[in-house]
């Protein structure tokens, strides 16, 4: 991608013609270290031209060039995309969400009362303090971003514990994410020292929800991420216990923070996540069409697993290339995407069958201690039945899968 045409003389002149004549006779931007676009602004389009730079995608011109090498050690490398990487905005959108109290649990009709498990009652009160929550599940795009950051800065581990040299992705003991599967749409390229989403079958996986991400993976981007944006981290990642949620770090929903956002307009409980009672949607939501047909709904007629879709692809807007199906806007009553599945979502909380019966809850944040954790909506292998916004599912924290990512949620008074 060219900078403005302008050569630096050029640019003088316009410049010192604007400050005579007091008029904008030629549009000018000032040089700004890392604005390798000439936009006037350093944000991720700049990150990109130089990151697509090192890996030799494109060329850029001697401006970009002089603009991309932001330390000015006379080459573009890594160093120089991570010190972008820093000064950017890194943009998750959230919804926001009122304080208030909501009724959790299953209902007794519909679906819900066809399929409804014990552990989803007995409904009960739980009272909420006013909380963000991510619109849509995290990418893959996001999640190499924040990794690439954290390996600039010395974080990411192997197995053995010593720094990240290429393979799994580790931090004190745990996997984060499972690169040597198939599945994962994540790659390391060790000559560059870069994460990069990957392509198939000619779509980019750039906005597609990160898999094969541990519940410890998705806790150490809330960690990260809250680095980079300047906030206090809620994690103890050498413990992985939650110490300051308050405290304006990011970290995973809690089920009830989860449910809340899938189900609750304020009056009434939805029993899918996009504002519905019937499961019977091939147009709202990616999962396995146990209703309306006999197969996986996979919406860009991808050739091999993972099928999910694009984050908030059920927007009325595309047209699925997988049958030329007309889309519907499918929020959920706050306004978030793909709460019901496309892939299931971590959550912060220990799992415990019996975990309702204790009546009504203020800001629960689960069960002190367990061996498994919740994940809640359902995936693009589901059939309807599992993509309800009252349904529990829990697996070891350690447990990574082809159809398990997550979104983040951020307490208000840390925003």
């Amino acid at each position: 991608m060219k900078r403005n045409s302008f050569n630096s003389s050029s640019r003088r002149i316009a410049f010192l013609l604007f400050c005579l004549l007091l008029f904008p006779l030629l549009s000018v931007t000032a040089e700004i270290p890392g604005d390798v676009n000439a936009d006037g602004v350093i944000n991720y389009a700049d990150l990109y031209l130089v990151k697509d730079h090192i890996l030799d995608s494109i060329v850029l011109d001697p401006d970009a060039l002089a603009s991309a090498d932001i330390n000015q050690d006379t080459k573009v490398d890594v160093a120089d995309m991570l010190t972008i990487d820093i000064q950017t905005t890194f943009s998750i959108p959230m919804i926001y969400i009122p304080s208030g109290t909501f009724t959790m649990g299953a209902r007794d009709d519909g679906d819900d009362g066809t399929y409804a498990y014990p552990d989803e009652y007995p409904r009960h009160e739980v009272t909420l303090s006013a909380y963000y929550i991510g619109k849509y599940e995290i990418t893959n795009g996001q999640y190499c971003e924040v990794l690439n950051w954290a390996k600039g800065m010395g974080y990411l581990e192997n197995s053995t514990g010593s720094s990240y040299a290429g393979g799994d992705v580790y931090k004190n003991g745990v996997i984060l994410l499972e690169i040597s599967s198939s599945y994962c749409q994540i790659s390391y390229t060790g000559g560059y020292g870069l994460f990069i989403w990957e392509t198939r079958d000619t779509y980019s996986m750039e906005n597609h929800p990160v898999v094969d991400v541990s519940w410890y993976g998705a806790v150490a981007f809330c960690n990260w991420l809250s680095e980079m944006k300047g906030k206090t981290p809620a994690y103890d990642l050498s413990t992985w216990e939650i110490v300051n949620k308050t405290g304006g770090g990011f970290s995973l929903p809690t089920e009830a923070e989860w449910e809340r956002a899938a189900a609750w307009d304020g009056a009434k409980h939805w029993i899918y996540g996009y504002t519905s009672d019937n499961g019977n949607n091939r147009n709202r939501y990616n999962h396995y069409d146990d209703l309306g047909g006999t197969d996986d709904v996979n919406p860009l007629g991808l050739s091999s697993y993972p099928y999910a879709s694009p984050v908030g692809w059920f927007n009325g807007v595309n047209i699925s290339p997988n049958g030329s199906i007309q889309t519907i806007n499918s929020f959920s009553p706050v306004g978030c995407y793909d709460m019901s599945g496309n892939v299931w979502e971590w959550c912060h909380d220990w799992y415990r069958s019996t975990y309702y019966q204790g009546g009504a809850m203020t800001d629960p944040n689960g069960p002190a201690s367990g061996s498994n954790r919740v994940v809640r909506g359902g995936d693009w292998r589901s059939d309807a039945q599992f993509c309800r916004s009252a349904y529990r599912n829990f697996v070891p924290p350690w447990y990574r899968g082809y159809n398990i990512g997550f979104r983040v949620s951020l307490h208000a008074g840390g925003s």
